[in-house]
């Protein structure tokens, strides 16, 4: 809305073109996210005397009190970094166990979630996804009015045939590596009875693992839509130093700035980002 752009973007809205960069706007990019959910006959241990907030005599907020207790941790119960394939040259996949009810973000999830104290879940994240496709344009000069974001996650994907997607294959893996681990835990505890509920034993052949990653993948890390590149690449908005291209005086510091979404979480990355930029800032100006 600034007027810094795609010219053609701008010009449709009535928006005077400051500084025309076509690549704000492009190039969003998240990661692929999806959840397998069990249920255990009883209450997880950890978690059968926590009331989750709902209590003011809660036992579990009065350990988090005293520095203790299962409140005083980051809630992951198991961890695994591995590759979907042999020769992918870094992990790809983060799979972590949650004591929740976890299948997305949607009004109300977060107590739906932790009501379910009989329930875990594996939150399968893709990292360093091949789609670069999505996008974020203004949909009017009023700053009031939403932007329209589309990620085109998956689009044009055929799920009939899951290996033709790198990212939707490595997806349909994860799922499959999950089931492997119910399957060593269910040989060596059967005191301890459980079930899938999501997507549940209906969902058993590659192809319908593929239909269900392709409708119930979410994202929340979008990034990467004013690309930092050199200076004759047209689709970059920033240099090394975070200064947007055509400008003066004006910098971009934040996760937009990725050329590719970084890792699996993307805090980390956007630390050493801010660190970044605060170092050449103080060079550029003594």
């Amino acid at each position: 809305l600034s007027g810094v752009g795609d010219p053609d973007t701008l010009n449709g809205l009535g928006i005077d073109v400051v500084d025309p960069l076509s690549g704000v706007g492009k190039n969003l990019q998240d990661r692929y996210e999806a959840g397998v959910v069990a249920q255990f006959d009883e209450s997880i241990p950890i978690l059968a005397n926590c009331t989750l907030g709902n209590d003011d005599n809660d036992p579990c907020l009065d350990d988090w009190r005293a520095g203790r207790g299962v409140y005083n941790t980051p809630g992951f119960l198991a961890s695994a970094l591995i590759r979907s394939t042999p020769d992918t040259p870094l992990a790809d996949l983060q799979i972590f166990a949650v004591p929740a009810d976890a299948r997305g973000y949607y009004p109300g999830y977060s107590v739906f979630s932790a009501a379910q104290k009989n329930r875990f879940s594996w939150l399968i994240l893709k990292a360093h996804a091949n789609n670069k496709s999505g996008f974020v344009v203004p949909t009017s000069s009023d700053p009031a009015q939403r932007p329209h974001i589309q990620m085109n996650t998956f689009d044009g994907v055929d799920v009939t045939n899951p290996a033709s997607n790198a990212d939707l294959s490595a997806m349909v893996t994860a799922v499959k590596f999950v089931r492997s681990i119910h399957a060593t835990f269910r040989a060596s505890n059967p005191d301890h009875p459980f079930q899938e509920i999501w997507p549940g034993p209906a969902v058993a052949t590659d192809v319908q693992i593929a239909d269900f990653v392709n409708k119930e993948t979410w994202g929340h890390h979008a990034c990467c839509t004013d690309k930092m590149g050199t200076s004759d690449d047209p689709t970059a908005v920033v240099d090394s130093h975070f200064r947007v291209f055509g400008a003066q005086h004006l910098r971009v510091v934040d996760a937009s700035v990725f050329p590719e979404i970084p890792g699996t979480f993307i805090a980390l990355p956007l630390y050493m980002l801010s660190e970044k930029a605060a170092d050449v800032m103080m060079r550029d100006l003594p």
